[in-house]
């Protein structure tokens, strides 16, 4: 029972981990985004821009810029995908207090714990594996887990986690 507690443990903090990242992630995107579009369309950057030919691209592209990232964060959702990642967290991070909170029928809270928990997945997305494969790494290191345990994730890998899913990730 306690082995079985921990495992459901470090997942709920796994999943709280994920989400929080992917969070951020989708919120940073979408202010970046939101700030490239508005400095390219102002005045100012208009008139900047055609005098010097900022990094070596020619003005007219920069009419593009805008255009292009407003209609990609538009089409990809950044914002709304963050929002429900932010819900995800938010029932995780629940889900942790109570798993925390001592009673005095253990077994009881484990299983209510568990039904909750798989409430929850029905509403996850799609998974970025090698970004849980990054939270599992936390939580090893957080736990005090076997080292030997964690995932081993090459950097050029790790770069691009946020953007690519990499289904086919081998986990070693």
């Amino acid at each position: 029972m306690v082995e079985d507690s921990h495992k459901l443990l470090y997942s709920i903090d796994r999943n709280a981990r994920y989400h929080a990242r992917r969070r951020a992630f989708l919120d940073g995107m979408h202010r970046a985004i939101l700030f490239v579009v508005i400095l390219s369309g102002t005045a100012a950057f208009a008139t900047f821009r055609q005098k010097i030919g900022l990094f070596g691209i020619p003005p007219e592209w920069f009419a593009v810029i805008p255009v292009f990232l407003a209609t990609a964060d538009l089409v990809f959702d950044l914002s709304n995908k963050s929002r429900d990642h932010e819900f995800l967290y938010r029932k995780y991070s629940t889900l942790l207090v109570d798993a925390v909170k001592s009673t005095e029928d253990e077994v009881q809270k484990w299983a209510a714990i568990k039904v909750r928990y798989h409430e929850v997945l029905q509403d996850e997305p799609p998974n970025f594996h090698v970004l849980n494969a990054a939270c599992f790494n936390e939580i090893v290191d957080t736990y005090g887990l076997n080292q030997a345990q964690k995932i081993r994730i090459p950097r050029h890998v790790s770069w691009l986690m946020h953007i690519f899913r990499f289904e086919n990730f081998r986990i070693s």
